[in-house]
């Protein structure tokens, strides 16, 4: 559920199951905004207090759980959550699952769980375009797209200009973390940034929890060709680590060297001083597409590590992704290798592959997953397979596979659903070799209220974690931009957004329309579709407006549409002979401040059409330019008042005749 809750956008999720001791629930209050005018003197682009979670620091802290507490920033809402790395992180509801894309390759899936979130953390960005995809398919036949992207030499910052974050918080264990995080424009190629932990550390001695604090500096410095970065962290024990990387392209492909230094008893949620402790690590990562045959295109990335570890321990491996495109289907084949050797030992080698298949074209759509050993227990470990058709009549069959082999267990299901437009149900039924049996039956609604009309209204797809806007239509006909009783609602025409795609709800007899699952914390341009506007004199006024969605909130909006005119006539041109109609002559419309609103060139036989003229008064002229140049002159010109009502304005004719010599 989300709402608007004092002007904030507020958040909440429950999860009680009968049984459970325990409930899992979260609360949520924040704003975010683009332009930075949250907070005062702060001037924050986001903030927000209550159930929240932290996300990772490099080389000290992992992504933390859910725990309470507040986070205020002021980095762009488009930029990565740190440098190099960026989390994908959602609202995704009980039965639905969601594959992720990147740069056109297959590289994730999940499925929904308890805390009904999807999660994909720390993926890795390159120099160069960093484009994500995310496909959201629900269990009755619901389906969605979001879509983010991320280029590296956007995050350079200008000189002086200054970035901060600011976190704290306590997870359920009592756990208490504060992070504080500063990024500044050294210069115009230079960025500096500024880092204060403190986390709980076990320590190794007493095995109790200790408050441990690390800081740490970092610069990176831009160029054309490439991006080099360097950071230090040191921990209040005086332990250290320290970081070296590039990032660049050579031709087609991006490059990302970064080498590590872990310092003697350096101990952090990342490095942990405990068992197999790291001291180095060298990572090269190459990632592009592979054209081999010029029109086909296979996204590839390979990764290699060398780890060393303590005296005589050395780790190496590689790790490779091919993606291609086949039958309608997007495929991702895995394969991991990996080493490690210990003085005096055999090397120790494993090798896996994984193999990942997405389809969904039209009304059909395929999910595969299968997991392999190439070494030791050589073979399959395990499969999933997910099938769903959608049918006439909004129903939907669905069925399923899942194969563990190394607990030997096999699981089948079906179902079938039924998608209603405001509410959809299902009915579905497992069953595994083990005799274990299931039967389901779920129901699916979205609910808000439409804040023009005060009724609520339904939808099959989720709608709490988007905005959304009640849009009305009229005529406007004293120009003032909003609807005055008595203007005329325009019913049945619709609505672009960001220019681009057409909304496929129309207004209705009121000139209303609700527009819902807009993209909360970036901004929105929605104008009227003028190809959908009933009557040819009808012009849309204006060319948008950019709306700011906000999770729970539904804004109002009218959207005025202004009766035009035309104005019609013929230009003649007057000589010894008689009169005659002459073409390409240049008619301008002239508004009350002197300035040319209007254009249109007469034809061939003198007539002219300016179309679509919004009320008001002009003065119509025959250009004075193209007068000058053919030693031509105009016997007069034209004051047009244009009135409200549409009406057409007929025979303003134009005489021109020759210079006298």
């Amino acid at each position: 559920m989300s709402a608007d809750f004092l002007g904030l956008e507020g958040s909440a999720y429950i999860n009680a199951s009968r049984g459970r001791s325990a409930v899992d629930y979260r609360f949520i209050l924040g704003r975010q905004d683009p332009d930075a005018n949250l907070l005062g003197l702060m001037q924050a682009r986001s903030f927000s207090l209550g159930n929240i979670l932290v996300p990772s620091v490099p080389n000290i802290m992992a992504t933390s759980q859910f725990g309470t507490g507040y986070s205020v920033s002021n980095r762009r809402l488009d930029q990565p959550t740190s440098f190099d790395r960026q989390s994908l992180r959602g609202y995704l509801p009980q039965g639905w699952d969601v594959t992720l894309y990147f740069n056109d390759a297959l590289v994730g899936f999940q499925a929904s769980r308890a805390d009904g979130l999807y999660s994909f953390d720390d993926l890795p960005l390159s120099f160069g375009r960093n484009d994500f995809s995310l496909v959201f398919n629900g269990p009755l036949g619901q389906m969605r797209t979001e879509n983010r992207n991320f280029m590296l030499d956007q995050t350079i910052l200008k000189p002086g200009e200054f970035v901060y974050g600011v976190t704290q918080h306590r997870a359920k264990s009592g756990d208490v973390r504060h992070v504080l995080g500063t990024d500044v424009g050294l210069s115009s190629k230079i960025v500096g940034s500024l880092g204060w932990v403190q986390m709980p550390r076990t320590n190794a001695a007493t095995g109790l929890k200790e408050a441990n604090q690390f800081g740490s500096v970092a610069l990176r410095g831009y160029t054309d060709a490439a991006i080099l970065t360097s950071q230090w962290v040191q921990s209040e024990a005086g332990r250290s680590l320290w970081e070296l990387g590039v990032k660049t392209r050579l031709g087609a492909y991006a490059v990302d060297y970064l080498h590590t230094h872990v310092g003697p008893f350096f101990d952090s949620d990342v490095f942990p001083n405990a068992g197999d402790v790291l001291r180095r690590r060298d990572q090269l990562r190459l990632s592009g597409v592979l054209a081999p045959m010029g029109t086909l295109r296979w996204p590839i990335a390979v990764t290699a590590q060398r780890e060393k570890m303590g005296p005589g321990q050395l780790s190496q491996g590689v790790t490779g992704r091919l993606s291609f495109m086949a039958a309608g289907a997007f495929f991702t084949q895995g394969l991991n290798w990996q080493q490690t050797q210990t003085a005096g030992q055999p090397p120790t080698v494993t090798a896996s592959g994984n193999l990942q298949v997405s389809r969904r074209v039209l009304n059909m759509g395929l999910s595969a997953q299968m997991d392999y050993a190439l070494t030791q227990s050589k073979g399959l470990k395990s499969l999933a397979l997910a099938l769903d058709r959608s049918l006439n009549d909004g129903y939907r069959v669905t069925g399923g596979l899942i194969r563990d082999q190394v607990n030997q267990i096999s699981l089948i299901s079906a179902g079938l659903s039924k998608n209603l437009g405001s509410f959809a149900w299902a009915m579905s039924g497992s069953l595994s070799d083990k005799g274990e049996k299931a039967i389901a039956v779920q129901v699916s609604m979205a609910m808000g209220r439409d804040p023009r009309s005060g009724k609520w209204f339904t939808d099959a797809l989720p709608m709490a974690s988007s905005g959304a806007l009640a849009a009305r239509a009229f005529v406007d006909r004293n120009l003032n931009g909003i609807w005055d009783p008595g203007e005329e609602l325009v019913a049945g025409t619709g609505f672009l957004i960001d220019r681009g795609g057409r909304y496929p709800q129309l207004t209705n007899e009121k000139g209303e329309a609700l527009i819902s699952r807009l993209t909360a914390g970036r901004y929105t341009e929605i104008s009227l579709d003028p190809a959908l506007l009933e009557d040819p004199q009808w012009k849309v006024a204006g060319t948008g407006v950019k709306i700011l969605p906000r999770p729970g909130f539904v804004q109002s909006l009218d959207f005025p549409v202004v009766a035009t005119s035309d104005v019609d006539g013929t230009a003649y041109l007057i000589s010894r002979t008689g009169r005659r109609g002459i073409g390409d002559v240049l008619i301008e419309l002239v508004s009350a401040t002197g300035e040319v609103v209007g254009t249109v060139r007469s034809s061939s036989d003198g007539f002219y059409t300016l179309p679509q003229v919004m009320p008001g008064r002009y003065v119509l002229r025959v250009s004075p330019e193209q007068l000058r140049k053919l030693g031509l002159r105009s016997a007069r010109s034209h004051a047009v008042v244009v009135g409200q009502e549409s009406d057409f304005i007929h025979g303003l004719d134009f005489e021109l005749e020759a210079l006298s010599p």
